[in-house]
């Protein structure tokens, strides 16, 4: 015998159309197999429409992430924007400080420039507190290179 479906041999088919057309009688086959088809046409009407609603559902999903990431891209953007506007603030405030210490936004001035324009006399006190800070800074080094020298090798 040849197995058809499920392991179900043509002999036990044709048996169980015999038994199907005892129960149900000729007229009744017709009706049972029209119902048969009905219910089946409408089970898939129920998939396709479930089947409908998640594509429906999935697309808006996709909507709302698409637009999430664009707005999220945009942000970035105006974030990063900001960044650097604060970053360039930073280096400009650095900036002005830096030079503020070490005098470095004064317009520079040349020795030959300050002599000729000033006609102010120097001040003898400055003078002579600058004469005496560099002969004790002479003799300090003098007396270190004695102290040096005393010491045996």
């Amino acid at each position: 015998m040849v197995l058809f479906l499920f392991g179900i041999s043509m002999g036990e088919i044709v048996l169980l159309f015999l038994v199907v057309l005892m129960l149900f009688g000729s007229k009744k086959i017709p009706d049972l197999a029209r119902g048969l088809g009905r219910g089946m046409n409408e089970f898939r009407r129920a998939a396709d429409d479930i089947k409908r609603e998640f594509s429906q559902s999935a697309e808006e999903i996709r909507e709302d992430l698409s637009e999430m990431e664009n707005n999220i891209r945009q942000n970035s953007h105006e974030i990063r924007d900001m960044a650097k506007d604060v970053y360039q603030e930073a280096d400009d405030v650095t900036s002005e400080a830096v030079a503020d210490v070490y005098k470095l936004d004064q317009p520079e001035v040349s020795f030959e420039d300050e002599d000729l324009s000033s006609d102010k006399s120097p001040d003898p006190t400055t003078t002579e507190k600058a004469d005496a800070d560099s002969e004790d800074a002479e003799s300090s080094s003098q007396k270190d290179l004695k102290k040096g020298s005393d010491t045996p090798d």
